[in-house]
């Protein structure tokens, strides 16, 4: 659907992943505003879709809350956190569930009906929800573009936005170029950059091709601040393969039991880490002349409850082909990076577009969100990038 009437949007939101399209969502329902949502690929072809972890949420009761989970996120980040803004993430993160669920989202359960929880790195307790096993982020993406396409507005697929219109000190919609090349005005209101990562910047990365950081560059000739941008994360768990973006190995398979170990079989840190710390071993393994592999994935509890039974297909099938292995790798350890391919796998970033908590902006009516928001939940969960300091934040 695409809509070019004369009258501006209420939203205009920029990106199709799980922070624009919830967006986007709940300003049509819930505050009847004319919203349109603006990709540069399909609706559903967003960095969400990738995303093979599950949500962490205090859904369960004792010995589980919202403060041990408060807590476990200070600690992996390294009292690099804003506790203010953890606070919001932890008391919400319950809510945006059950939002999700109202809306379509089909989380993973047992016989009983309640939700599975499981355990992944920087957790002391159970309590990620997965949809699929390890195909959450489809799920979530699937049920919000359903929503979008009923509630918004207008759409616009595979448009390119390529800057910000200011006028007045204000942002007042985005110059874009349709898929014939030509370009346009869209105006509107106000304007949410969720336009998600930049992980196409880098030679190795989990990012799907529109991870390139367009968001931070309109705003930053916008001349909008930026903050905390050195901070990138680097998933420790990628296959070894030359396909690109690199297949992923989720997270889930080490919740689940298999373990990370060198090329003599020697186990060499703790898989339930936060990512950072084990992407940081594997990289110092590495550059002692150590390979590493993730062994234990052959496990029929390890894959029957980190993976359905087509994701188990899939994986041997990116054993086959992407790393020239056995007829069944899965069976083996799977390796995850070899001495001459040391590149680490960027996958996530954790700095953006500077903020308040409230979401105002410098420039008036734009703001962030997602990946683009850094409210500093992260700390350093997100590695910093090529020695750059980050400052300390205030508690």
């Amino acid at each position: 659907m695409t809509w070019l009437g004369a009258d501006e949007l209420d939203l205009l939101v920029l990106g199709s992943g799980v922070a624009g399209l919830s967006a986007a969502v709940r300003a049509a329902d819930e505050m009847a505003l004319r919203v349109g949502v603006l990709t540069k690929a399909e609706l559903s072809q967003a960095a969400t879709r990738w995303a093979q972890g599950g949500v962490a949420a205090v859904l369960g009761g004792d010995p589980d809350s919202t403060d041990l989970h408060l807590a476990d996120t200070l600690a992996a980040g390294a009292g690099m956190c804003d506790v203010d803004a953890v606070r919001v993430l932890v008391d919400e993160g319950p809510g945006r569930v059950h939002e999700l669920i109202a809306m379509g989202a089909a989380f993973d359960r047992d016989r009983e009906g309640a939700l599975m929880l499981a355990r992944e790195g920087g957790h002391s307790l159970p309590r990620i929800v997965h949809a699929g096993g390890a195909a959450t982020g489809a799920e979530i993406e699937r049920a919000l573009v359903e929503q979008v396409r009923e509630t918004a507005t207008a759409v616009w697929e595979r448009w390119f936005a390529l800057d910000l219109l200011v006028a007045d000190g204000r942002c007042v919609g985005v110059v874009a170029v349709d898929p014939t090349g030509q370009r346009h005005d869209i105006r509107a209101r106000h304007v949410l950059l969720a336009t998600g990562g930049a992980g196409q910047l880098f030679a190795a990365t989990t990012n799907p091709l529109q991870s390139t950081g367009d968001g931070l560059a309109m705003a930053l000739r916008a001349g909008v601040p930026v903050a905390d941008v050195e901070f990138m994360q680097f998933h420790p768990t990628a296959l070894f393969s030359p396909r690109m973006p690199r297949p992923l190995l989720s997270e889930a398979l080490r919740g689940h039991g298999a373990l990370i170990r060198d090329w003599y079989g020697e186990r060499f840190v703790d898989e339930l880490r936060p990512r950072d710390v084990v992407a940081r071993a594997i990289g110092q393994a590495h550059r002692a002349g150590h390979r590493s592999r993730l062994a234990g994935c052959h496990r029929p509890r390890t894959l029957r409850r980190a993976l359905p039974h087509h994701r188990r297909r899939s994986l041997r099938r990116r054993a086959r082909s992407g790393a020239r292995l056995a007829a069944d790798r899965t069976r083996r350890p799977l390796p995850l990076r070899r001495r001459a391919h040391r590149s680490p796998r960027r996958h996530g970033a954790a700095g953006s577009v500077g903020r308040r908590r409230s979401g105002q902006r410098r420039r008036a009516r734009r703001q962030p969100a997602g990946v683009e928001l850094a409210p500093g939940r992260h700390g350093v969960r997100a590695t910093r990038h090529r020695g750059h300091r980050p400052r300390r934040r205030r508690s």
